[in-house]
């Protein structure tokens, strides 16, 4: 069920210290699941918080690999993802996908209840995503937060009971990857459907398919392109255009959408200390490190260098 992380032993005043233990290694560790590790394509399971604390997930930034879907059942805590702080609550859904590091801190004082499935590349080509869905599965990543309500929720339950049956069932193996694939790209569908009713009440049909047409473009560029009238070209589309579908949906423009994105990629490049920061800004698309310098100080107030020592600490 699990796989290999070292324990440590948890108190409060340890986890920053962890913290900087483990991220200025020159890796950080990736945490495996039994099963993907045996050569299997999704793992399911009902994950609770003294399995995480025994196999050591708790204490240490940690890697997973995978593409994941974490639904809290019960419990409260915080988890870090990337360079973001995120509060777990109840019926919380939270997207993860391979280049995403995480690290939980977790109250032991009350129980934490999460339903988990991790799958593969190899399974996420099998559910025939275009490419679009998987602009939107990254998007919901790093998004992180995501709620449902009413019958949004019993649906959801429905079909990760569906999910946990077929995967803990040891009858007919036949088809069990394509059935899994199937399964999983229908609550990752549901998932994008409650996610766009946010975005319907924002705006029109129209707007939101262009805006995500603009994501699906920018996730594929933001290293190397940082212009809205390039996007706006590849899209056939007036600039005006792509800002209003962006302000309609988000309440940013299109510029600040892009900068937001390289900007989250910077930071979560920076909690890797062995990196270098004029390396860093060369593999966003910046000619120089002090342009990438600037950038950065436009929009947090601080520099690269001080940013990560921050995080460090």
């Amino acid at each position: 069920m699990f796989g290999s992380m070292v324990p440590f032993p948890f108190t409060r005043r340890y986890f920053f210290l962890s913290w900087t233990m483990s991220v200025s290694r020159k890796h950080i560790p990736s945490y495996y699941y039994w099963d993907l590790d045996k050569g299997r394509k999704v793992h399911v399971q009902e994950l609770k918080i003294r399995e995480m604390e025994e196999n050591g997930v708790i204490h240490k930034p940690f890697r997973i690999n995978y593409y994941a879907i974490r639904w809290v059942q019960k419990g409260e805590g915080h988890v870090m993802v990337d360079h973001v702080p995120v509060k777990l609550a109840p019926n919380l859904i939270i997207m993860g996908n391979p280049s995403q590091i995480t690290q939980y801190d977790i109250d032991f004082d009350g129980d934490l209840e999460v339903l988990l499935i991790v799958f593969t590349d190899e399974l996420l080509s099998m559910m025939s995503f275009e490419k679009e869905g998987i602009s939107l599965i990254y998007q919901l990543s790093n998004e992180l937060e995501l709620y449902p309500e009413g019958h949004e929720k019993e649906t959801l339950k429905g079909i990760f009971d569906l999910i946990f049956k077929e995967y803990h069932s040891d009858h007919n193996p036949n088809f069990k990857d394509e059935i899994m694939a199937s399964m999983i790209r229908l609550l990752i569908q549901y998932i994008f459907r409650i996610h766009s009713k946010t975005e319907l009440n924002k705006g029109g049909l129209k707007y939101r398919n262009l805006y995500r047409n603009f994501i699906d473009k920018l996730e594929q560029n933001f290293r190397d392109i940082h212009s809205v009238t390039e996007y706006s070209n590849m899209l056939m589309i007036s600039e005006k255009t792509l800002n209003r579908a962006c302000k309609k949906l988000t309440n940013l423009t299109a510029n600040k959408i892009i900068q937001n994105r390289v900007d989250f990629e910077a930071k979560r490049m920076l909690m890797r200390k062995e990196v270098n920061i004029k390396q860093i800004g060369y593999d966003l698309g910046f000619r120089t490190s002090s342009h990438f310098n600037k950038f950065f100080r436009n929009l947090n107030d601080t520099t690269p260098g001080k940013f990560r020592k921050s995080i460090l600490k």
